[in-house]
């Protein structure tokens, strides 16, 4: 990386002095100095922001899983500055840093601010809040909604809020700072597909703490990996202090756990259906949508455009493996399926008219795909059996197909 503006040929015409990158544990102490410095108007809402991003350093990212650097580390600094920046990054870790870090840092802030007279007046306010109404904001689809809320803050009303993705199983995403629910609800009524309901407090806070476990159960990638996520990571730690000012104990219902009888049930409903009784392949194709519901939300019924693509341009191409017959008839079955998911659902007509037009949008990407040699060794191995007819329940048949494969000269087709 070079600063801005210069190039990385000129890297070597200033006396080949390298710059010094910081080291990411003095980052904040110096970044809290300087807006305490700074000129511009900073007020309790511009640093609760900052203190919020702060936190990214600390939480685990990366194919390594390794965080940027310790809360410990980064409290010393603090301690060591001695200064209103001091106190004011001693009180960032008490209010939003990690569980562990909080109860020191909070004594750290209060030893550090005895009789000084220089520190804001808004500082001793960060972190105290009432919250307020919750909205959840969806679509026709309800594939992925929005968890808003307001809270009362320095005689302000401000807004946070969450996105939950139901096609990755219930992920937290989408972390957002300052809109109101009365904002938002003004936005949402432009939107013809939007559905707008308000929600309890405590199931609020409840599918916010389980979608955030979901979250960091999987790979969440780290600023270096993806740059635009940034802004996204840097308001979580203030939704997730806002949203646990709630009360607890309400229910998070982040998707369901298909039955071995509720699969046989919803599949045998649809092959029972006119449309869909004389459709090649109906049944193993109406089982293989049931699958990938399993790594969605476990419902079967619930679609959307995202999801028709998901599943047709994604999903598919890289866990399938199938004749051509099969991919032939996936767009039929498919579509059937979606009128027989908008029937249990009461989806709106315009809302299964998109979701069917997907499905010829998405087929030229599956196609496309499904022409590209599948990267993991074993399946393009499959995949050339198949392609060459070989019968893989005949143990002799594969075994000799192994043994011409293993013996082929290099460079030539199997």
């Amino acid at each position: 990386m070079t600063p801005r503006g210069v190039r990385p040929q000129d890297r070597h015409l200033h006396d080949h002095q390298e710059i010094d990158t910081p080291r990411p544990e003095v980052v904040p102490i110096k970044s809290a100095n300087s807006m305490l410095a700074s000129e511009e108007d900073q007020g309790l809402f511009e640093a609760d922001d900052w203190a919020s991003s702060i936190q990214v350093l600390f939480r685990p990212s990366g194919p390594a899983r390794k965080a940027f650097t310790k809360p410990e580390t980064v409290l010393d600094s603090a301690r060591a500055d001695g200064g209103a920046g001091g106190v004011l990054l001693a009180t960032a870790l008490a209010v939003y840093g990690p569980a562990e870090i909080r109860s020191q840092a909070r004594t750290v802030a209060q030893e550090l601010g005895e009789e000084r007279t220089d520190l804001p007046a808004w500082l001793a306010h960060m972190g105290e809040v009432e919250p307020g109404r919750c909205l959840r904001v969806t679509d026709i689809w309800d594939d992925s909604y929005s968890l808003l809320l307001d809270y009362e803050c320095d005689g302000s009303t401000h807004g946070a809020g969450v996105q939950i993705d139901m096609i990755g199983g219930g992920l937290a995403g989408g972390f957002l700072h300052g809109p109101t629910t009365g904002e938002m609800t003004e936005i949402a009524a432009t939107d013809q597909h939007a559905v707008v309901a308000e929600i309890d407090g405590s199931d609020a806070r409840a599918i916010l703490e389980a979608a955030v476990l979901n979250l960091d159960a999987g790979f969440d990638p780290g600023p270096e990996d993806d740059p635009g996520d940034e802004e996204d990571r840097a308001a979580r730690a203030l939704v997730e202090h806002r949203f646990a000012q709630l009360p607890a104990g309400g229910e998070a219902e982040l998707g369901t756990d298909l039955s071995a009888s509720e699969r046989e049930s919803v599949i045998a409903a649809f092959l029972h259906r006119p449309g869909a009784a004389l459709l090649a392949q109906a049944a193993d194709i109406a089982d293989t949508i049931c699958t990938f519901a399993t790594y969605c939300d476990g419902n079967p019924l619930r679609w959307s455009p995202a999801r028709v693509e998901t599943f047709l341009a994604g999903w598919i191409p890289h866990e399938i493996i199938a004749d051509d017959g099969w991919y032939r008839n996936v767009p039929a079955v498919l579509r059937e399926w979606l009128r027989y998911a908008a029937d249990a659902a009461d989806l709106r007509a315009d809302g299964l008219e998109i979701n069917l037009q997907m499905v010829d949008s998405a087929m030229g990407f599956m196609q496309e795909r499904g022409d590209e040699p599948p990267g993991d060794p074993g399946v393009n191995i499959t995949q050339q059996m198949i392609d060459a007819g070989v019968d893989q329940t005949n143990f002799a048949e594969v075994q000799a197909w192994v043994d011409n494969y293993n013996a082929r000269t290099r460079g030539e087709d199997s």
